[in-house]
């Protein structure tokens, strides 16, 4: 959960945006990263790796940019497994519950 201070702090080290606009952008990448969930999962149910690394790249991107870390870390973690030489599947399932988790906290996080 991101408190006041913590959400401060983000906007001026994102050069003193609004908090208009940071919420904004908040709305913007929870509906993105609904949209990315489905798609990893169903590269990941078909061993599409190169899928999963393009869909894992964007959310950690994403999220990265508004300091997102719970969903910037998991996103980065499916990627660099996808990457990898020998596929750890387990990971990346961990990894996508975690995100999927993330995503549940922040739409709690920007109702209130």
């Amino acid at each position: 959960m991101m408190d006041r201070s913590e959400k401060q702090s983000i906007l001026q080290e994102l050069g003193g945006i609004s908090e208009d606009l940071y919420d904004s952008l908040l709305h913007d990448l929870v509906a993105q990263v609904h949209e990315q969930i489905p798609k990893l999962k169903e590269c990941l149910n078909n061993e599409h790796y190169d899928c999963v690394v393009e869909s894992a790249h964007f959310v950690k991107g994403s999220a990265g940019n508004l300091r997102i870390h719970n969903m910037y870390i998991p996103a980065k973690s499916i990627e660099q497994a996808a990457r990898a030489e020998k596929k750890d599947l387990d990971c990346m399932v961990r990894d996508l519950q975690k995100l999927e988790e993330a995503l549940a906290q922040l739409e709690e996080d920007i109702r209130t």
